[in-house]
């Protein structure tokens, strides 16, 4: 049985949590063997596990490899994991869930000093996330630089109500994308941003 690693891509995903929803699972982030995910039920997002070699992590003993987790980790738990994201040795920048009986650990180490996190798992289904996901081929697909995106988003937040309404037109993948909103003050807002070459 393999350690299940994650690294801060993966831990990062809470954000996309609910902090207030009635719904058990929605607070938490979702494990797998291969991906965590999360979800406030307006939006979500799913992140594949780390491609690194588990077996180069170093033992946490007492506790028990598992790769074939499907379990949902409160929010709390994941806030208090520090991994050494400065370290030089690679693997050591992931955080490694194990169990022990009923409890979860998550275990982050620098090679001098092992820090493990007891946790508990939410008992409840996450949603199919899967079944969101439409069957057909997209009509258009593009690439746009995520600073750039992330920068006319923020404007667009400051400056509309609290519906953060916009509105997206795409012609076709070379086109450039108009993005259009209304201000607080009913003024028209257009942003102009340029897709990226596909990789």
């Amino acid at each position: 049985m393999k350690k299940l690693l994650l690294n801060q891509a993966n831990l990062d995903v809470s954000k996309f949590a609910h902090k207030n929803d009635a719904r058990d699972s929605l607070h938490g982030i979702h494990v797998t063997s291969k991906c965590t995910e999360a979800s406030n039920g307006k939006y979500a997002i799913k992140v594949s596990v780390p491609i690194a070699d588990s077996d180069d992590f170093p033992e946490v003993p007492g506790h028990d490899p598992d790769d074939n987790l499907d379990i949902i980790l409160p929010i709390d738990s994941i806030k208090q994991v520090k991994i050494p994201k400065k370290s030089k040795v690679p693997i050591l920048r992931n955080v490694c869930l194990s169990k022990n009986d009923d409890k979860y650990y998550l275990t982050t180490t620098d090679l001098e000093n092992m820090n493990t996190i007891d946790t508990i798992q939410i008992k409840a289904p996450f949603p199919d996330t899967n079944k969101c996901i439409p069957a057909e081929e997209p009509t258009v697909e593009f690439t746009v630089n995520a600073k750039y995106l992330k920068n006319i988003c923020e404007f667009a937040t400051k400056h509309t109500n609290e519906t953060n309404r916009i509105t997206i037109s795409v012609i076709n993948a070379d086109k450039v994308i108009k993005i259009k909103f209304k201000t607080n003050e009913g003024q028209d807002c257009l942003c102009l941003l340029m897709p990226m070459a596909k990789p």
